[in-house]
């Protein structure tokens, strides 16, 4: 069918009034759905082994994948702490005692990125 569809809408000019007149369901393109929003509710918890700190965020809706950073102080410099599709994770690694602060961002296809989350700290396990 799909390739009938593709066809038919060629020949048709891809006129929508055409292409139902021969039964065929014509949908308007998507629309976009704006910015991401940042990722909210972040929260660390003291992890369960030592050096590790447990974070989790609401979820945002149309993203790939988030983006989580790990600093020794809230002005930076940040460093990769996560990515990846599940919002939740947990930080190792690190120096048992010391006080690390956390920031998360969504990011949605290749070049969509929403604003930094809110930070949090925490001392590690």
């Amino acid at each position: 069918m799909d390739g009938f569809a593709q066809h038919a809408g060629t020949v048709y000019e891809h006129d929508k009034a055409k292409l139902q007149a021969i039964g065929l369901d014509v949908t308007s393109p998507p629309v976009p759905t704006g910015p991401l929003p940042a990722p909210g509710n972040l929260q660390s918890f003291t992890g369960d082994l030592e050096g590790t700190i447990h974070l989790q965020w609401d979820p945002v809706i149309r993203r790939d994948v988030y983006l989580a950073e790990c600093a020794q102080s809230a002005a930076g410099p940040w460093t990769p702490a996560y990515s990846g599709k599940r919002a939740r994770t947990t930080c190792s690694g690190l120096t048992p005692g010391a006080e690390y602060f956390f920031r998360v961002k969504a990011q949605g296809g290749t070049t969509q990125f929403s604003p930094w989350s809110d930070i949090t700290k925490k001392r590690a396990a």
